[in-house]
């Protein structure tokens, strides 16, 4: 027979689950809350962790750009050396141009000086621009090919002459020249005598070579030229002597004073004699020649040197601009702003070198 519960059964039955179903309910609550806040802390950690790794990663890239902008500042200051070694092996190159061609210029005025016949050809003085680091040779056309049409400038009678007086006054750089107080200081141009002495300190010239060369020749003129006993034996030896032996006789209507006339004629003619007298005080005018000569090369290499220390300050200028845009906070580029170029002294180099050139007799 079937058992029937009772009400009293059914309603404590009842209240039993619920209470069972009500404990499970609160155990899954309490399940679910410890998971939730085991999520909760377990964000909180990856967060935290997250957070760390970012601030590593963004002060490695710092320390990666610091090592960049490092590396940048090294790289320009290593090209300011390589631009200064570049520069210094400019100006080594230009000492060792410099010095040719004052080696040049020595030979050629020692050839110079040796010249005694006006006629011999001039062997032009090169000259050497530090600026620009080339050699300047003057213009074949306004030289002066001999000792005679270098002194006739001393009275520049025509246009040409004053042209080349004008060309190598410029040419060599003389065209200021010293001279006392009491007297106007005038272009050199203006003092063809003055011009000509400082040129012919520059070129090597001896004037006093050349006047002894016309007197000699001068008194072989008035004394009339005879032959030398060896000239006389040789054309005594001579196979058409030997051969044919002629009896040199003047003719009867010849007169041989007028024949030595024309000839002294001839001789005063190609010696070209003139009247200029011997220049006084030649110590007193080369010692001033050579002051002037050192004041303009002087001169010369202070301007040169100025403008290559404008050059390299425009470039400094613009190198530091670059790096001050790629970061001008770096410490480094700091401590080497106090690295400048260095500045290169008086070299002491000539502006007048020259090449020397054979005399052409």
């Amino acid at each position: 027979m079937p058992h029937y519960l009772s009400h009293d059964e059914y309603t404590s039955d009842q209240q039993q689950l619920k209470a069972w179903i009500r404990d499970e309910f609160h155990q899954a609550e309490r399940s679910i809350d410890t998971v939730r806040d085991d999520i909760k802390s377990l964000d909180d950690r990856v967060e935290t962790e997250l957070g760390s790794v970012r601030h590593e990663i963004k002060s490695f890239d710092n320390r990666v750009q610091t090592q960049f902008k490092s590396v940048g500042y090294e790289f320009g200051r290593m090209h300011q050396r390589f631009e200064q070694v570049d520069q210094r092996f400019d100006r080594v190159e230009a000492d060792i141009q410099q010095i040719k061609v004052d080696i040049q210029r020595f030979s050629v005025q020692a050839q110079n000086s040796r010249i005694r016949n006006p006629h011999v050809r001039i062997n032009p003085i090169i000259t050497f621009d530090p600026v620009s680091g080339r050699i300047r040779t003057p213009d074949p056309t306004l030289f002066p090919k001999s000792a005679t049409e270098f002194y006739s400038l001393r009275e520049p009678t025509t246009a040409r002459k004053q042209a080349m007086l004008d060309y190598l006054v410029d040419f060599y750089d003389i065209t200021h020249i010293d001279v006392p107080e009491d007297e106007p200081h005038d272009d050199a141009s203006t003092r063809p005598e003055l011009a000509v002495g400082y040129l012919e300190s520059i070129l090597g010239l001896d004037e006093n070579n050349i006047i002894q060369f016309r007197e000699r020749a001068r008194a072989l003129d008035q004394r009339g030229w005879q032959p030398s006993k060896r000239v006389l034996e040789s054309q005594a030896s001579s196979p058409q002597a030997q051969k044919q032996k002629l009896d040199i006789r003047t003719a009867p209507h010849q007169d041989t004073t007028t024949w030595q006339d024309e000839s002294s004629s001839g001789l005063s003619t190609k010696l070209g004699w003139d009247n200029n007298p011997t220049p006084e005080s030649k110590k007193e005018m080369n010692r001033q020649i050579r002051e002037y000569q050192e004041k303009q090369r002087t001169e010369k290499l202070e301007r040169a040197m100025e403008e290559c220390r404008q050059q390299r300050r425009a470039q400094g200028r613009s190198s530091s601009d670059r790096q001050d845009s790629s970061g001008s906070n770096n410490p480094l580029k700091k401590s080497a702003e106090k690295d400048v170029s260095e500045r290169s002294g008086n070299s002491g180099s000539k502006t007048n070198p020259n090449t020397p050139r054979q005399n052409s007799t």
